[in-house]
C-alpha cells in the first residue's frame, strides 16, 4: 500500500464511520433476496451509511455505494448457485446503468431494480439444477400459493408417489416440500404486507392459512418480527 493510500485510510478511520462487517452484509443481502427487496426495517446498513466513506462529493458516493452494493450482491448470487457468466453480465449491465443516473430518486428506484432482477436470477437458475421432475413441484406450488397447495396434491399432479416424491424434493432442494411451501408463502406474505395497503388477515386468507393466529406465528418464526409490525412499518 503507498503512502497516500495508507494517510487516506487513517483518515477514514478517524472520521468516526464504520463499515459494516462482512458477514453482516452476506446476512443482510440474503435477507434481500428472499424477501424481493424489502429492506429490513431494524437494520442501519443503507445507502447513506455507504454513501458516507466512498466519495467527498455526495452523490458521486452515492453512485460508488450501489456499484459495491452490485459487485457484492453479484458475487453472492454465485455463491447460491447462478452462473458466473449470467451474474457478471447482469453486473456489467447495472454498473453502466448507475453512471447514467442523475437523482438520488433514480438511484433509489434502480436499487430495486437491481434486487428483484437478481432475486429472480436467482429464483430461475436454482430451478435449473433439478430434475424435472422437482422443477415442475417447484412451479406448482409458485403457482399455487395462494392455494391451500398439499404435498398429496403435488405428488398426484406429477404422477408420483407421495413419499417418494417428498424423499426426491428434500434430495434435491434440501428442504420437505412441506417445509419449501411454507418458505414461499411466508416470503409471499411479507411481500403483500410490506407493499400493499393489506390487513393481516386478508394475506393469512388469500395464502390458505387455517387462521391469522397461526399464520402470524409462522411469519414471526420465519423473519423475527410480527407481520403487524411490517405492515405498520409500511405505513409510516
Amino acid at each position: 500500500m503507498s503512502t497516500e493510500a495508507r494517510r487516506q485510510a487513517n483518515l477514514s478511520i478517524q472520521s468516526g464511520f464504520q463499515h459494516h462487517d462482512m458477514l453482516s452484509e452476506q446476512e443482510l443481502l440474503t435477507l434481500l433476496l428472499k424477501n424481493r427487496g424489502t429492506w429490513p426495517r431494524t437494520h442501519s446498513l443503507n445507502l447513506d451509511t455507504y454513501a458516507m466513506v466512498l466519495a467527498p462529493e455526495p452523490f458521486r458516493a452515492m453512485q460508488n455505494a450501489l456499484i459495491c452494493f452490485v459487485t457484492i450482491i453479484s458475487r453472492m448470487v454465485i455463491q447460491l448457485g447462478v452462473s458466473a457468466e449470467k451474474s457478471f453480465s447482469l453486473s456489467d449491465y447495472f454498473v453502466y446503468t448507475v453512471e447514467e443516473k442523475h437523482s438520488r430518486a433514480e438511484l433509489e428506484t434502480l436499487i430495486e431494480d437491481i434486487l428483484t432482477s437478481y432475486s429472480d436470477l436467482l429464483r430461475i437458475e436454482s430451478v435449473a439444477f433439478y430434475s424435472k421432475k422437482v422443477t415442475k413441484a417447484v412451479q406448482y406450488i409458485q403457482e399455487h400459493l395462494y392455494e391451500p397447495c398439499t404435498v398429496g396434491e403435488i405428488a398426484e399432479h406429477l404422477h408420483l408417489n407421495p413419499r417418494y416424491f417428498a424423499e426426491l424434493f428434500k434430495k434435491e432442494v434440501g428442504v420437505s416440500p412441506s417445509a419449501y411451501i411454507k418458505q414461499k408463502k411466508m416470503e409471499e406474505a411479507y411481500h403483500l404486507l410490506s407493499r400493499h395497503d393489506m390487513q393481516v388477515h386478508e394475506v393469512s386468507e388469500m395464502l390458505g392459512f387455517c387462521n391469522a393466529s397461526y399464520f402470524s406465528a409462522e411469519f414471526k418464526r420465519t423473519f423475527g418480527d410480527t407481520p403487524q409490525h411490517v405492515r405498520n412499518y409500511r405505513q409510516e
